[in-house]
């Protein structure tokens, strides 16, 4: 809630032109509809001057009753906020002001224990039904897949 009041609080003149704006139009727009109906000989521009007149009535409640809240607002619960809510954000920081640090080099992580012994990287698939798989740890050269097919 505490949002609304401080969006409010701080945008409370703009509001304030915009409803403003509202009001003119819409007022004129009920004043040329009342005129409408008052001239009004057939039904359906009866039907149709009361139906701008209607949307030209709510409009205007509309803003009047934004208009109030906005005072409502700035009037009775500006006060009763604390101060940490009014302060202004915090700055974003302009990273283009701020000189940037070189990326650190990624370097690839070490196994603890026996160093001499590379890891495992061979996949292992488990069949459905069958016991866990046992990774395949041992590699055959070229030179022996090539005499193992001739």
């Amino acid at each position: 809630m505490d949002r609304i009041y401080l969006f409010l609080i701080r945008n409370d003149v703009w509001i304030y032109i915009l409803s403003a704006f509202g009001l003119v139009w819409y007022v004129t727009e009920l004043i040329r509809s009342q005129n409408a109906l008052r001239r009004a000989m057939f039904n359906l521009e009866r039907e149709t001057a009361t139906r701008v007149r209607n949307h030209a009535l709510s409009f205007v409640i509309f803003f009047v009753a934004v208009v109030g809240i906005v005072y409502y607002v700035n009037t009775y619960v500006a006060p009763t906020l604390p101060e940490t809510v009014l302060l202004p954000p915090t700055p974003t920081p302009d990273i283009f002001a701020t000189p940037l640090a070189s990326p650190t080099p990624l370097i690839t992580p070490l196994a603890e224990g026996d160093i001499s012994v590379p890891p495992v990287l061979a996949p292992t698939a488990t069949l459905p039904g069958v016991g866990a798989a046992e990774p395949i740890t041992a590699t055959v050269s070229a030179e022996t897949l090539s005499l193992i097919h001739i």
